[in-house]
């Protein structure tokens, strides 16, 4: 979670796009309790220590359904959605609705990239790797600094066509 807080530093929108405290939203659908127990936690001791461009941050739990779209996010105060693996099925229309409201949306592997999450922090091996869809996070109006792709991979963007 560490990452994330640093990777979020990056949007120079940050200050505009999201409140003191900055809230992460670990959204879950019934039968993912454990997993997001699991994130929630790992937000919530990453907070205790850290702050993301001097803001705290506050991790909440938010309960997600089909059919309900990002009004859970949204009536959470979600600045950052946490989509974990269960929710990559509706990940495209949840990360677009979620878009709209200026809510960053991050999954954990490349797949969550394809369903159009705007980050994925994932593993190669023993090492970390940051994945940005560059229009997804645009689109949840993220400017993120050109620094953040010396270490980042730009992800889930169409190759322009060979000719």
């Amino acid at each position: 979670m560490l990452l994330l807080f640093k990777v979020l530093g990056y949007d120079r929108a940050l200050a505009r796009r999201c409140a003191d405290p900055l809230t992460v939203a670990v959204a879950w659908r019934r039968g993912g309790e454990a997993e997001r127990d699991d994130l929630v936690d790992a937000l919530r001791q990453a907070a205790a220590r850290f702050a993301v461009d001097g803001r705290r941050v506050r991790a909440v739990p938010v309960r997600w359904d089909p059919g309900s779209g990002a009004g859970p996010l949204r009536a959470a105060g979600a600045c950052v959605a946490v989509l974990p693996d269960a929710l990559l099925a509706d990940a495209p229309s949840l990360g677009r609705e979620a878009a709209t409201l200026g809510i960053l949306t991050v999954a954990d592997t490349r797949a969550g990239i394809a369903a159009g999450a705007a980050l994925a922090l994932v593993r190669r091996g023993p090492q970390a790797a940051i994945l940005v869809n560059v229009a997804a996070a645009r689109a949840a109006g993220a400017d993120l600094d050109a620094t953040l792709f010396t270490v980042a991979e730009r992800a889930g963007e169409r190759s322009p066509p060979e000719r």
